[in-house]
């Protein structure tokens, strides 16, 4: 009995999906969307990718955990995936603006309540997988497998990155059809980080023999950044442009969950404070 609830349940989500995608005209397939999803860097993973798109020139779309962005404009966010018919409705007016580009937070609730099912994806990224929403999701495995949902259903012509340095992220890509990619600090993977300094003042990496600089702080941040670096280089955008963008990007910026307050000589650590906000 509980099995039929529960199908029943899955068959008036799909419906539901369905129907506001086809109220809307189908957005997605308009756009170029890259979905983000983990427990942990999906804000500032979309949010990077968001502003280095944006000063590249391209019109662009964010829809996340803080805020929704069309361009300029910022629709406040309710949940870190919107339901289908306000996702639709954001994808709509993304294509009425121009969007180019839409980077979205994906969370393992929508994965599992399919309110992603029918979006056209170009790429997604896995950037790892804690024990965490097991109040939903009962046990770590169905966690994992909500999460692993995504990659099965990118189309063969988008691309899938993970992190090679996750034990989940290595294999979460099995049963994908998407052209599958790796990013990390181990050394088997085809975007290989080296973390040359990181400090109070940020981080210098080394991403296949690529210099980046940043002011984002905390190994978390290196795995962020090389991800977003991962994905920059498999959309094809200029990346000396990219670098400078980084570079320039603030610690403090709105979006990123880490600040700190105090003095790093090098050798010394004054009175400071390090805060970091983790959506969980």
């Amino acid at each position: 009995m509980k099995n039929i609830i529960k199908n029943l349940r899955i068959k008036r989500r799909m419906i539901a999906t369905f129907a506001a995608m086809h109220l809307y005209g189908n957005p997605s397939v308009q756009l170029k969307i890259i979905g983000v999803t983990g427990t942990n860097g999906k804000t500032t993973t979309a949010t990077l990718l968001f502003k280095v798109a944006k000063s590249l020139g391209y019109k662009v779309g964010l829809i996340g955990t803080v805020e929704n962005i069309i361009i300029d404009e910022v629709i406040p966010a309710t949940h870190t995936t919107p339901d289908p018919i306000q996702l639709n409705r954001l994808l709509s007016k993304m294509v009425d603006k121009g969007c180019e580009y839409v980077f979205m937070e994906v969370s393992s609730h929508a994965i599992d309540q399919n309110r992603i099912a029918g979006v056209n994806f170009v790429g997604g990224v896995f950037t790892n997988l804690t024990h965490d929403h097991l109040d939903y999701h009962k046990s770590i495995e169905n966690y994992f497998l909500a999460k692993k949902k995504f990659f099965d259903f990118l189309p063969a012509q988008s691309f899938a990155l993970t992190n090679n340095d996750d034990e989940h992220g290595r294999i979460i890509l099995a049963d994908t059809k998407a052209q599958k990619n790796t990013y990390g600090f181990s050394g088997s993977e085809n975007f290989h980080g080296n973390i040359e300094k990181i400090d109070f003042h940020g981080i210098d990496l080394d991403v296949n023999g690529e210099k980046f600089q940043t002011h984002l702080l905390g190994k978390f941040n290196a795995y962020n950044l090389i991800s977003v670096i991962s994905i920059c280089k498999l959309l094809g955008f200029d990346m000396q442009k990219v670098k400078e963008i980084l570079k320039n990007i603030e610690n403090y910026e709105r979006g990123f969950y880490s600040g700190i307050f105090g003095v790093f000589d090098g050798i010394n650590l004054q009175s400071f404070v390090l805060i970091r906000f983790i959506e969980n």
